[in-house]
């Protein structure tokens, strides 16, 4: 049933696709991001609260002017404070925007809904002068998340487009709630535009 639904999902933005006032038929958009942020947790000691990075990427379709569908997928790092353990969340899900106008530089209004996992491993009694076993906490668990973003996007050639963007990462669902690092994101990548 899963499959069936991911086939049909996929071909809606084909099927509905319309051509573009420049006479092209549909487009689509793709391509790879980096980002950087601030993560902090609301659970106990010890917290995360400081910087992450990543990199991950999106592929969108156009089926009307202005709307688009598609799909985004990242992975974030962060460290606890003073080495303490690391953080990793890699994450995806559909995606549907809003382009404002058809200008050079326009603004994108965006909504991803998605899930992932969480890799959380904080160190509590650590050694390194020794060959004792260490005590560590290590935490994987699902999260369902939305994501909120506004982009500018800056068409620099008809095929390709340098694109700015900040989300906040919003938990919905996890059976660790508390110990989930949100926060905005800054994301800059090139997008390769199909017409």
């Amino acid at each position: 049933m899963r499959i069936r639904l991911t086939i049909v999902l996929s071909l809606l933005p084909f099927l509905y696709a319309s051509p573009r006032q420049d006479g092209s038929k549909m487009m689509y958009r793709g391509g790879m991001m980096f980002h950087s942020g601030y993560l902090k947790t609301r659970g106990p000691s010890p917290a995360i609260s400081g910087a992450c990075y990543g990199i991950g990427g999106q592929l969108t379709f156009t089926p009307r002017d202005h709307f688009r569908f598609g799909a985004e997928g990242y992975a974030s790092y962060a460290g606890y404070n003073q080495h303490e353990g690391s953080y990793k969340l890699g994450w995806g899900g559909l995606l549907a925007g809003y382009q404002f106008n058809n200008r050079k530089l326009h603004p994108v209004l965006g909504l991803t809904l998605g899930g992932g996992k969480v890799n959380d491993l904080q160190f509590i009694d650590v050694n390194t002068g020794d060959d004792e076993i260490d005590q560590v906490i290590y935490r994987k668990y699902p999260v369902m998340l939305a994501s909120p973003a506004l982009s500018a996007e800056y068409a620099m050639k008809s095929k390709l487009t340098v694109v700015m963007k900040i989300d906040y990462l919003i938990p919905l669902f996890s059976s660790h709630h508390a110990g989930f690092a949100s926060g905005p994101r800054v994301y800059l990548g090139i997008l390769f535009n199909r017409h």
